[in-house]
């Protein structure tokens, strides 16, 4: 029986997040359906695929954890 309670090694967490970009004032129409067909576009391949729905007009990856080490602190 060995004495350690808690080891992890290269442990991680990623989130995925939607991002909205700033918008000038003036927006047209043809940029509005635009930003819509890309939007269903990408919700459908995202549905086909099996990945989560994330709203946003650009995707940005944050990591909240990388490559985080957890020993038992009454060995070191």
């Amino acid at each position: 029986m060995t004495d350690v309670v808690i080891q992890a090694e290269n442990l991680g967490k990623k989130y995925t997040i939607g991002c909205q970009t700033e918008r000038g004032r003036y927006l047209a129409l043809r940029d509005v359906l635009a930003q819509n067909a890309r939007s269903l576009w990408r919700t459908t391949v995202d549905l086909l695929r099996g990945r989560p729905i994330i709203q946003g007009d650009r995707l940005e990856e944050v990591w909240v954890l990388k490559d985080v080490k957890l020993r038992d602190p009454a060995r070191v």
